[in-house]
C-alpha cells in the first residue's frame, strides 16, 4: 500500500511554480494544487511538503504505507525529506519512482504539468503584451 505524489516544477525568474496530484491506494485523488515557492534549493520539496501537511491535517483514507514521488529527476544526493516532513510525519518513508509509468500515472503526470502552466501562462502572456506595448 502506497500514496502517490506526482509533482511538476519549473522555475520561472525568481520563482518556482509547482504542481501536486496526490493520489491515495484506490486511485482517489485527494490533492490537486498548484502553488508557488521561492525557495532556492531543492524547490521539490515544497511539494512534498505540501502533501505531507494535507495528510497530516485530513487524514485522508488509503494514504498507508510509503510515498512515492514521481515526475521529479532527484538525484542520487538530493534529500526526499525536509526538517518538516520528519516531525509531521516521522514514520513515512518517501521514495521516488523507479518503475514505468502506467497510463493513469501518465495522467496523473499531464495534471501536475498543467497546473504549473496555469499559473505561468498568465505571466508570460502580460510580459508579451507589455513587450509588444514597449513597456518595461
Amino acid at each position: 500500500m502506497t500514496i502517490k505524489l506526482y509533482e511538476a516544477t519549473k522555475r520561472f525568474g525568481n520563482t518556482t511554480y509547482i504542481g501536486v496530484v496526490l493520489v491515495g491506494d484506490h486511485n482517489q485523488v485527494y490533492l490537486e494544487q498548484g502553488f508557488s515557492t521561492n525557495r532556492e534549493n531543492h524547490a521539490y520539496l515544497s511539494g512534498i511538503e505540501r502533501a505531507v501537511s494535507f495528510i497530516h491535517n485530513n487524514k485522508p483514507l488509503h494514504v498507508d504505507g510509503d510515498m512515492v514521488v514521481y515526475g521529479q529527476k532527484i538525484c542520487l544526493n538530493d534529500p526526499l525529506t525536509s526538517e518538516y516532513i520528519q516531525k509531521v510525519l516521522p514514520n513515512k518513508r518517501i521514495v521516488s519512482n523507479t518503475s514505468e509509468l502506467t497510463d493513469s500515472d501518465k495522467t496523473h503526470l499531464y495534471t501536475a504539468h498543467q497546473q504549473v502552466e496555469q499559473m505561468i501562462y498568465p505571466i508570460e502572456l502580460r510580459m508579451m503584451n507589455q513587450n509588444s506595448q514597449g513597456i518595461k
